[in-house]
């Protein structure tokens, strides 16, 4: 996972939560920035080996 995080550019921000990847997020990741969730939707897209991953033009920003 942590690979994954580091490709999508969230693993710094991961390490600094409180519990690191054991944090538990709110539901629907409400205290998460809009940039912060399409990172952790990119990571997760890498971690599963998704061969196919559409992007939209929220992605173009960093």
């Amino acid at each position: 996972m942590e690979e994954a995080a580091k490709r999508a550019g969230i693993h710094d921000f991961i390490i600094n939560l409180p519990e690191g990847y054991d944090t538990v997020v709110s539901d629907g990741g409400k205290k998460l920035s809009g940039g912060q969730k399409c990172r952790i939707a990119l990571a997760r897209a890498f971690y599963r080996k998704t061969p196919i991953v559409l992007l939209d033009e929220v992605f173009q920003y960093n």
